[in-house]
């Protein structure tokens, strides 16, 4: 639900700030265009979907200028021919999803903190390893965190797409 409503916001202030421009009045500061444009900083690339055809572009060097999203190049295998030399610019209007990249460190983290503390209650309820009842918390906890820093590490070159802005 927050997703649509950020997405409302930019572009009802997006559309605002394209009215103040042709009135000469300086576009307001928001704080979703802020959210956006921390998350594109220091990205070396984003995926976009452009509304005039469904596909996806993966632009290199991205940053968010007001309402334009201006990048270096297209990336090598991109569907559009990309023949410009110098800075390229989409309008935030043009685009359906802004995708960064970012690492699955977390749920790698979750995944292995359960299987760490399932795995030594396990053994406990075989008899493999006697656990006294008034440290089977602690251990089990224990072995939990053991698992998500190992969870972490394992997960944490693992990249994946993550929407950061979703026109409606």
């Amino acid at each position: 639900m927050w997703r649509s409503l950020l997405a409302a916001l930019v572009l009802g202030l997006v559309a605002r700030s394209a009215n103040g421009a042709a009135q000469g009045q300086a576009p307001p500061s928001d704080s979703s265009r802020a959210m956006l444009h921390n998350q594109l900083q220091g990205q070396s690339k984003v995926r976009v979907r452009v509304r005039a055809s469904n596909r996806d572009l993966v632009l290199l060097g991205p940053r968010l200028e007001n309402s334009e999203i201006r990048f270096e190049q297209y990336a090598p295998g991109s569907w559009t021919l990309d023949t410009a030399r110098g800075a390229h610019t989409l309008t935030l209007a043009e685009v359906n999803r802004v995708q960064v990249r970012s690492s699955a460190w977390d749920k790698g983290a979750i995944i292995g903190f359960l299987a760490g503390a399932v795995a030594i209650e396990a053994v406990n309820a075989a008899g493999k390893y006697q656990i006294d009842p008034s440290e089977t918390l602690f251990v089990g906890w224990f072995f939990g965190t053991m698992g998500a820093f190992a969870g972490a590490a394992i997960a944490a070159p693992i990249q994946k797409w993550h929407t950061v802005y979703e026109s409606p």
